[in-house]
């Protein structure tokens, strides 16, 4: 085992090393990124303020602080654990906090934020602007992320609809994974979900995620616990994860999977919705002006209310106004009832 050499703490409270407020941020932003570092960082500055002072005080162990090897040497990668190698031995190994005062006030600040509504903090307003419409399936989730213990979400909706926006605004929030259900495989779920413990797994086309693999999931929504098989022992990680899901045939969602989700159904969008939504997404993602973004959107629904084929036809025009047009005729040549554009 390796890692940086360092002596145990022996100094007194009062003379600890300066206060290093870099190194503050990063174990509160860990600590948000992995929701159970809070209860072992808790019991290792515990540890150490009640045993620092002992004539032959090593350190802790893994087993001390009711962790995992594994997650220590994330933590020493990490760069807020240290493994104590003078003071360790071929049967033992002993570690301490990089400063425990700084730890200590990381996870006081972290305590801060989730008390302040009893849940995650964000922006929870800022969400989910790229939607147009759709406000009381926004509220909900807003509702759902907001809550203080796991609430998971199942969108569902024929193809088309604003699910997988909806899905990737929450992916992008500190924490959160996302994941495509028809590429989903059991040991790629277990592991990530191991590595990262996610504050928030978002699965879209969890309707098309293989039976075989859906027991993880399963796991994690009904108990808060996953399971690896790892050298004969069948290790046991516990998360708090909130699982957000997309399914265009919820009948192939598996029922006891299905039962621990609140359900949200999302209805195609209107002509002045699908418009309104692809101009912004066209603009803001794709960095078009936005006449040639509303030119796109105009024509695009003429055939189909699918964003996704908007933002397509936008990268083939390539910013050219007179492409537009071809290229709407080449991709549906056969089109008939037409629908009046809205003007500007």
């Amino acid at each position: 085992m390796g890692g940086q050499t360092i002596n145990a703490p022996v100094e007194d409270d009062m003379t600890e090393q300066a206060v290093n407020f870099d190194l503050q941020d990063k174990i509160y932003r860990l600590i948000q990124e992995n929701p159970d570092w809070r209860q072992y960082l808790e019991e290792m500055v515990q540890y150490e303020d009640d045993h620092y002072r002992d004539e032959y005080y090593a350190g802790w162990e893994w087993k001390t602080v009711h962790t995992s090897p594994g997650s220590i040497n994330r933590m020493i990668s990490a760069g807020i654990v240290d493994f104590n190698e003078s003071r360790s031995s071929r049967r033992s190994s002993y570690y301490s906090l990089r400063s425990r005062e700084d730890t200590r006030s990381a996870l006081q600040l972290g305590e801060t934020d989730d008390t302040a509504e009893g849940g995650p903090q964000f922006d929870a307003d800022g969400l989910f602007e790229m939607v147009i419409g759709h406000d009381r399936v926004k509220q909900l989730l807003r509702f759902s992320l907001k809550a203080e213990r796991p609430v998971h979400v199942l969108l569902h909706g024929p193809v088309a609809t604003a699910k997988s926006l909806l899905l990737e605004d929450i992916g992008r929030l500190p924490g959160a994974q996302m994941y495509l259900g028809s590429t989903t495989t059991k040991s790629g779920l277990v592991q990530m979900m191991i590595n990262y413990k996610p504050t928030y797994l978002v699965i879209d086309e969890i309707d098309k995620m293989p039976t075989e693999d859906r027991q993880p999931l399963l796991s994690l929504m009904a108990s808060g616990k996953v399971y690896r098989l790892q050298s004969g022992r069948n290790d046991q990680v516990s998360m708090q994860t909130r699982v957000f899901a997309g399914a265009n045939d919820v009948g192939k969602v598996d029922p006891p999977i299905f039962s621990r989700f609140v359900k949200i159904a999302i209805p195609a969008y209107s002509h002045q919705e699908f418009v309104e939504t692809a101009k912004w997404v066209l603009t803001r993602q794709q960095g078009l002006g936005p006449d040639m973004a509303l030119l796109v959107a105009n024509m695009v629904s003429q055939h189909t209310l699918d964003i996704r084929q908007a933002v397509y036809v936008a990268r083939m025009a390539k910013g050219h106004p007179t492409r537009v047009k071809d290229i709407v005729d080449a991709l549906w040549p056969q089109a008939s009832g037409r629908v009046t554009p809205l003007r500007k």
